[in-house]
């Protein structure tokens, strides 16, 4: 551990920000260069962002459609509430 004294800075960048919007409806190909440079991974980028990727990085255009139009039908049933 290293003490902070005054006049000293901090900075402390983390990856990851809330967002403003839905995460299903992000450009598939801005996820999959977030995937590239390491930001999220392949499992993130289907589970958080329901974009499917090719073996070579690259969306896979109709796999993340058919994702994509899964979950909204999944989002749209009625839940039960406690």
């Amino acid at each position: 551990m290293h003490p902070l004294l005054p006049g000293d800075r901090l900075i402390y960048d983390i990856p990851g920000g809330g967002g403003f919007s839905d995460p299903r409806t992000r450009d598939p190909q801005a996820v999959a260069e977030d995937v590239r440079y390491g930001y999220v991974s392949a499992a993130a980028a289907r589970d958080a962002y329901a974009v499917c990727l090719l073996p070579d990085g690259n969306p896979n255009h109709p796999a993340t459609k058919a994702l994509r139009r899964s979950r909204r039908s999944l989002l749209a049933q009625p839940r039960c509430v406690a």
